[in-house]
């Protein structure tokens, strides 16, 4: 690519490539012999996207230099190197945030902001999951206008605002996402709130037609049943207000996972392994409530 651009524009060829201004993407060897007798861990790539505001720049090699990026990000990422997927996913950041300096807030920027939240979240590094993921977030909002609180207007006007519609239903992803990593942080009640907001958006555009749905359903049943293992003064809503009663929890849970088999068993089939995961665990629950139903009918009674 940027031996392509450099002969498009009559570029001398060198160690240094000239992107724009006064910065360079640099591809340093020690010598020819040791890259090819080295990983790709030897080669130490830096770009400079420190550019003034007033500064002339090509557009379109940065457009193409981040879209490469992005795919060096996506292969490494296949590959399971995680580190490398967020050192070229941050210098995509660099890249766009150059390419949008004067709309900073453009929706190409929360989907990078969402991409490298799941890659940290990968790492169980969740503070920084939490905060791409919300920078993402913030973004997505201001595109649709869809807080998960009611149904955007843009959901009955697809006819006029077919990109909204779709945006929509990224929000109710980046609401599932955080509500993912609250979950793992043990902030049961976050995660319920953020998967609330997930639901009433993909409920509205799918009702119980979509697996996203089914998804959804899944993870609050997951919070519920949490609630009760690890708190069981958290009541059925999730509010932290309980009696210490964590049958609610129980039960709702139950209904959720009942709710979530459904639409898996009618879209993946009996025997995917997802919906095989559910029953298992449909099954399980209702087992250990069986069992904690016998052990309070065999209790003697306070006398």
């Amino acid at each position: 690519l940027l031996e392509k651009q450099k002969h498009k524009r009559n570029t001398k060829t060198n160690t240094n490539t000239k992107a724009y201004g006064n910065g360079n993407c640099k591809n340093k060897n020690k010598n020819n012999a040791d890259s090819n007798n080295k990983s790709d861990n030897n080669i130490d790539i830096d770009i400079d996207v420190d550019v003034d505001e007033d500064e002339d720049v090509d557009m379109n090699l940065l457009l193409d230099l981040s879209q490469s990026y992005k795919n060096l990000a996506s292969t490494y990422g296949k590959l399971g190197n995680l580190e490398k997927t967020i050192n070229y996913m941050e210098i995509c950041i660099k890249l766009e945030k150059r390419i949008y300096i004067n709309t900073p807030d453009h929706f190409e920027m929360a989907t990078s902001y969402k991409n490298i939240g799941g890659v940290y979240f990968m790492q169980k590094k969740y503070d920084e999951a939490i905060a791409y993921m919300q920078k993402s977030l913030e973004i997505q909002l201001k595109y649709c206008n869809s807080s998960g609180n009611e149904v955007s207007d843009s959901l009955n006007q697809s006819h006029l605002h077919p990109q909204i519609q779709i945006q929509d239903i990224d929000v109710a992803e980046t609401y599932n996402n955080i509500a993912l990593v609250y979950t793992a942080l043990g902030k049961y009640n976050e995660a319920h709130e953020m998967l609330n907001k997930s639901l009433y958006i993909r409920y509205n555009k799918y009702e119980n037609k979509h697996i996203d749905v089914g998804k959804t359903y899944y993870n609050i049943a997951n919070i519920y049943n949490y609630h009760y293992q690890n708190d069981g003064n958290i009541n059925g809503n999730g509010n932290g207000n309980g009696n210490g009663n964590g049958n609610g929890n129980l039960d709702l849970a139950k209904e959720y996972y009942e709710r979530a088999y459904s639409i898996y068993n009618e879209f993946l089939g009996w025997n995917h392994p997802h919906t095989q995961e559910i029953y298992e665990t449909l099954e399980n629950l209702k087992a250990r409530m069986t069992g904690m139903l016998m052990h309070q009918l065999s209790s003697p009674s306070p006398r």
